[in-house]
């Protein structure tokens, strides 16, 4: 028997939140894997993943904090005030 596992990440990083939903979207239009990641911008970054394993589940949510992790941190190193063209 199958189970589906689901997971539900929210990130709320104020005016960097449309540059790190940028950076984690590109990063989904060319994975290709056993788990399925959906995502939408609201007041903050919503993401979904699912998997029919836990530990593809697990590789999954690891990506996606990783990569908003890295995006968050380049948009901070270099001073991102929100302003310019927006990503997405």
């Amino acid at each position: 028997m199958t189970s589906r596992f689901r997971a539900r990440i929210t990130i709320r990083a104020d005016s960097r939140n449309g540059a790190i939903y940028g950076a984690v979207l590109a990063d989904g239009l060319y994975y290709e894997g056993p788990d399925r990641v959906r995502m939408s911008l609201e007041d903050g970054v919503r993401i979904e993943i699912t998997a029919d394993r836990i530990s593809h589940l697990r590789a999954g949510v690891n990506s996606v904090l990783r990569l908003a992790q890295a995006a968050d941190d380049s948009i901070r190193s270099v001073g991102y005030n929100g302003a310019g063209p927006a990503l997405g």
